[in-house]
């Protein structure tokens, strides 16, 4: 038994095109700016001291008696970063490892680290849409007065 199958100009093989579109239109982003961030720093794992301990707070018998919080502190500083982000220990660990290597960064390099930038560019943004809705805010204050001045009064 024999299947046909359509040719490339059939109808029913319109799925590469709608593909290279899309492909085409996510790609063609000309107004949007390349945004760099630092590298993720890196912390050596004979600096780090792990333990786990048993979770608190919400989450019941489960996060209770289970030791899936994972506490690491860093050797050279001192730090210390506990995480019980979710009932994983796997997960919790490079949550931890995550947190202490941010905390690292920003303390060294200060307004140019990985979490800065990226806390910069979220304050930049917002101001931005606030001046933004303030600009609307006016011109909704300007139609309203040109209205009522073309508008006859009862």
């Amino acid at each position: 038994m024999t299947r046909h199958t359509p040719g490339p100009g059939s109808a029913g093989n319109n799925n590469n095109n709608n593909n290279n579109n899309n492909n085409n239109n996510k790609n063609n982003n000309s107004s949007r700016k390349a945004t760099s961030f630092p590298a993720r720093p890196t912390i050596p794992e004979g600096d780090l001291t792990e333990s786990f301990l048993k979770g608190s707070g919400p989450g019941g018998q489960k996060i209770n008696k289970t030791n899936s919080a994972v506490q690491l502190i860093h050797g050279p500083t001192g730090m210390v970063v506990k995480s019980q982000a979710t009932r994983s220990r796997s997960q919790n660990r490079k949550v931890a490892r995550r947190l202490l290597a941010e905390k690292l960064e920003e303390r060294d390099l200060g307004s140019e680290s990985r979490v800065a930038v990226k806390v910069a560019r979220q304050r930049a943004k917002k101001a931005r849409y606030a001046e933004y809705t303030a600009r609307l805010g006016r011109r909704d204050v300007e139609v309203e007065a040109c209205l009522q001045s073309v508008l006859p009064t009862w």
